[in-house]
Parts: C-alpha cells; structure tokens; sequence
C-alpha cells in the first residue's frame, strides 16, 4: 500500500515559510499527537 502525502506551505505571520506533510497514513490517535507537535512547532518559529 502506498503511502500518500499532502505538502502545505505558507508564510507564518513573521514572513518564514512554513512545510508541513500530511501522511494519509496516520490514525485519529497519531493526528493528535501531530497537532500537538504543530502546536509546539508553530510557537517555536513564532518566537522572534
């Protein structure tokens, strides 16, 4: 079975640009840590 990505990019607020890949692949349980680790992620690059 393949294992399907999604890419999202953008600028955050401060102008960086920000990739995130989404796996198809991961379950409800794994997604919330994902969000969790976006969370911790986004207020990092959000530091000046």
């Amino acid at each position: 079975m393949r294992d399907i990505c999604r890419s999202h990019a953008w600028l955050n607020p401060r102008g960086r640009l920000v990739l995130i890949t989404v796996s198809d692949r991961a379950t409800p349980a794994t997604f919330v840590d994902y969000q969790q680790d976006l969370t911790a992620a986004f207020s990092a690059l959000d530091t000046p």
